[in-house]
């Protein structure tokens, strides 16, 4: 049967076929990327707009449970690093705030320069309960112990401070305007000349 025979149904059927196949190719990249085990030397530069939106790409589904409101502000920033770990920190800050949130709520994805010179930035604010004032007076080891009970080990966060470390880099928990937290990545920017 030559696509000209076809009946607008299967068109349509073929159509959302081609879509869910598409989708699936998206989501196994995304796996690919975000489980291949990392060597330390494998450091290079890494856009931050793109693994902001592997990491939402990845989480989607638990985004949809309840009415969560995801914005993303996006700047250029490329990060020296290794991609699949910095990734590995998104996931980890996005299951946070979807954990804080409880399903009803904003969660904001930005990336950008830094403040500082020489680095860039990764972060996600939620409008969830917040965090208790001790961790705004220090900085992330304040809270690794303070998750509610049964919303997880805090190890996600621990993995991200290690790892942030490893790469000359910062996470902070700051404190912003509105109620719940903002967990910042800051880590150097690449070179200009490694960015070619």
């Amino acid at each position: 049967m030559s696509r000209d025979d076809r009946t607008p149904d299967d068109a349509e059927n073929l159509r959302l076929i081609q879509d869910a196949a598409m989708r699936a190719k998206r989501i196994v990249e995304s796996l690919l990327r975000f489980s291949r085990r990392p060597q330390s030397e494998e450091k290079g530069p890494v856009d931050l707009e793109r693994v902001a939106d592997d990491a939402l790409f990845l989480v989607r589904p638990r985004l949809k449970e309840g009415n969560v409101e995801v914005v993303r502000r996006v700047q250029p920033a490329v990060a020296l690093g290794n991609a699949n770990q910095l990734q590995q920190i998104a996931v980890n800050l996005l299951v946070n705030a979807i954990q804080a949130v409880a399903g009803s709520g904003r969660i904001t994805i930005a990336v950008g320069p830094a403040a500082a010179p020489g680095r860039v930035r990764l972060s996600v604010t939620d409008t969830g309960p917040g965090d208790p004032p001790l961790a705004r007076e220090a900085d992330l080891r304040a809270v690794l112990h303070h998750q509610p009970e049964g919303q997880g080990t805090g190890l996600g966060l621990s993995i991200c401070y290690q790892i942030a470390e490893e790469h000359g880099g910062t996470i902070k928990l700051e404190a912003h305007a509105e109620r719940g937290a903002c967990f910042a990545l800051e880590v150097p920017a690449a070179p200009a000349t490694a960015r070619a």
